[in-house]
């Protein structure tokens, strides 16, 4: 999901990216499931800040996933979030207090990691 950032509004889109190939479990050889990420609609949104939000609907199997954000003023990103580790499902979030110069569009997705890859959504 992708969503554009405006100092008056923020409008949606959302896109669903499958892994066609799952690693396996160091151990048992059982397959995992990537990790799943739902990117929401921003918050707070002010002239310089707003805060990302996001929801880790499932962990893929593993016992943790990191997650953190993509932002820029491109759809190519450039700016990420500091990473956060969960180990339950949930809601998350990101604050950028102040560093968002007025008036201008801003991209971001999150995303949610393991060991073997990372999976946008």
């Amino acid at each position: 999901m992708r969503c554009l950032i405006r100092k008056v509004s923020v409008a949606v889109f959302i896109f669903t990216f499958l892994a066609l190939a799952f690693p396996l479990y160091p151990t048992t050889g059982m397959a995992q499931s990537p990790p799943t990420v739902i990117t929401n609609a921003a918050t707070n949104v002010a002239s310089n800040s707003a805060i990302l939000n996001g929801n880790l609907t499932n962990l893929g199997g593993a016992s943790s996933a990191d997650i953190s954000f993509e932002w820029g003023v491109t759809p190519s990103y450039g700016n990420e979030t500091s990473s956060q580790t969960m180990t339950t499902t949930g809601t998350f979030s990101a604050n950028l207090n102040g560093i968002l110069p007025p008036g201008t569009t801003y991209h971001f997705q999150s995303q949610g990691s393991r060991r073997w890859y990372v999976l946008w959504i």
